[in-house]
């Protein structure tokens, strides 16, 4: 068969691999790079950086994990600790030290908020959320749980997690971000005894040696700055228009691509796709690599792997990953940041760029749901980290499941599945 994918981050790379050998495969790629947020950064004078996706967890990446080893490819433990900065009165959050500041020790809020952050840990093995639709803030507000500990502690941890803003993961499904939770075996990751937390890990050298490692079968097929305004259906094949008008037929399309996209390159959408590919959002934020510590908690001491910093109202927060803190990079003479979110510092500014961002609604768990509705139908597939819990693993399970599913190679390793993304990408 004759397949289009658009969109050559890990999904649709993933799908591309297994659909190469025993398919016509065209791959087209609107940026000028292959990975997505998979992409490394190689500037005159400094180290490769990833800007994108940088670390993952041993227990949910077992497709990572297993195409990793398939390439030779090594991976190194890092830590996952966070600090949180809070303003007005100034209150801070660190793993690097129990009280960082002498004032949080006389403060009330400090111990009651430090309080509630044990309690959570502590009760997340039971914790329980009946509804499946029913969201972060919604669910924790209903438990009764302070408004301090959400909107300073739980949404910002969240947004540390999910590489997202603490309003956008405020509506993510409750019960699925508790099964994340314990899934991924943290404890409080603002306490000190979370660097040395062995759960964990990052690719040694850099996203871009498994990207290529991947794609290098079929590079060939691939296209980049490669604009597609429009997918027509019809009812023996799927029309792909570019950017000024040429378009070509294939038999299937996979639209590796954030769901907003999707629904807009599509026309005549049925209404399970207008269900499935509404309750998901994305906001295009800033990245920025740079060398700026204006961008850092006010004092060296409150370094962590990751820092959320509050501006003057939530919605203007914005993280920031201290890449030193990876093993590589630990013995560098100049510091390197990466932030999501801010804007872009008048100095030291290496690299900028941008990535959406997922901005969860109280619908995403009907859209999710809806997904197996809509796999194959008009001959229209899709797959990406919003086909499950936003993670890279949910975008390279969901790609390899819809590589499976058009008759693609098998992928070479059985395991159990935890992405959702897995089930979601199969039709019904």
């Amino acid at each position: 068969m004759k397949i289009a994918i658009i969109g050559a981050g890990i999904a649709g790379l993933g799908a591309a691999w297994l659909l190469h050998k025993t398919h016509d495969v065209s791959v087209f790629e609107a940026a000028g790079h292959l990975g997505g947020m998979a992409h490394t950064i190689e500037l005159p004078g400094h180290p490769a950086i990833d800007t994108g996706f940088t670390v993952f967890n041993r227990h949910t990446s077992p497709n990572l994990l297993a195409l990793l080893e398939h390439f030779d490819l090594p991976s190194i433990p890092c830590d996952f600790s966070c600090s949180i900065s809070l303003p007005d009165p100034p209150l801070y959050l660190s793993a690097e030290k129990e009280f960082p500041l002498l004032s949080n020790s006389f403060s009330p809020r400090y111990w009651k908020l430090r309080l509630a952050i044990r309690s959570f840990w502590r009760a997340l093995p039971s914790l329980r959320c009946s509804d499946p639709a029913k969201g972060v803030e919604r669910f924790f507000k209903q438990a009764r749980w302070s408004e301090d500990f959400i909107k300073h502690y739980l949404l910002p941890l969240a947004a540390m997690i999910w590489r997202g803003t603490p309003a956008g993961m405020s509506h993510f499904p409750a019960a699925r971000f508790l099964d994340i939770l314990r899934s991924l075996h943290l404890s409080d990751p603002t306490a000190p005894s979370s660097s040395a937390d062995p759960e964990w890990f990052v690719l040694s050298g850099g996203g871009s040696l498994y990207i290529n490692a991947l794609s290098a079968p079929f590079r060939d097929r691939i296209q980049l700055n490669t604009l597609i305004t429009d997918v027509i259906r019809h009812r023996d094949c799927v029309e792909i228009v570019r950017k000024g008008g040429h378009s070509e037929q294939y038999d299937h399309v996979i639209l590796a691509v954030p769901c907003d996209l999707a629904r807009s390159l599509l026309s005549r959408l049925s209404k399970e796709e207008e269900i499935a590919l509404s309750g998901i959002h994305f906001e295009q934020k800033d990245i920025c690599l740079h060398q700026n510590t204006d961008l850092m908690p006010p004092s060296r001491k409150l370094w962590t792997a990751f820092n959320f910093l509050e501006a003057e109202r939530l919605h203007n927060a914005y993280i920031t990953r201290w890449i030193n803190r990876l093993p590589s990079f630990a013995d560098r003479g100049q510091n390197y940041f990466v932030t999501l979110g801010a804007p872009p510092p008048k100095q030291d500014l290496l690299y900028k760029t941008s990535y959406p961002s997922p901005q969860f609604t109280g619908n995403t768990f009907a859209a999710w749901e809806s997904l197996p509705n809509i796999q194959g139908k008009q001959r229209t597939w899709f797959c990406g980290a919003w086909c499950g819990d936003g993670f890279h693993e949910d975008a390279l399970s969901s790609g390899l499941a819809i590589g499976e599913a058009l008759g693609g190679e098998l992928r070479p390793w059985s395991l159990e599945e935890t992405s959702p993304a897995a089930r979601y990408c199969v039709s019904k």
